[in-house]
């Protein structure tokens, strides 16, 4: 004989929406970063006597190189080894530090997801300034 188990059933998405919806970012943040990223290499570009088309690209790879580094901890405290061995003898118990460290990790797979659309998004734009300008 079987024994039920009462284990919480995940929601499904709605029908508008995708199982990825949640990891996305929204398309505001993304236009919002792009802006400011074509605003501030514009006017160093201006000022510099820079080539717009190549700044982008290399402000571009420069974002996806730091959702990279965020993701395996170039810029991120929670790689250090002080910090992993505070949060072992902290008061949380086995499961509420691993859905804790669950959380954390989704959270950088979301900014590193963010940093590559972000990163590919001004290469396309840099490629797309240089061909017009010739």
């Amino acid at each position: 004989m079987q024994q039920s188990t009462n284990r919480p059933v995940p929601p499904l998405p709605a029908k508008n929406q995708s199982r990825l919806h949640g990891c996305l970012p929204s398309y505001k943040t993304i236009v919002k970063i792009e802006g400011a990223i074509l605003i501030v290499v514009g006017i160093a570009s201006l000022l510099l006597s820079w080539d717009f088309g190549l700044s982008l690209t290399w402000v571009g790879i420069g974002a996806i190189a730091f959702g990279g580094m965020s993701l395996v901890g170039g810029f991120s405290i929670t790689r250090n080894f002080a910090y992993q061995q505070a949060q072992s003898v902290g008061p949380l118990n086995q499961v509420e530090r691993a859905k804790a460290e669950l959380k954390e990790r989704g959270g950088q797979f979301e900014f590193l997801i963010l940093m590559l659309i972000v990163g590919v998004l001004t290469i396309f734009l840099g490629f797309i300034v240089s061909i017009l300008a010739i």
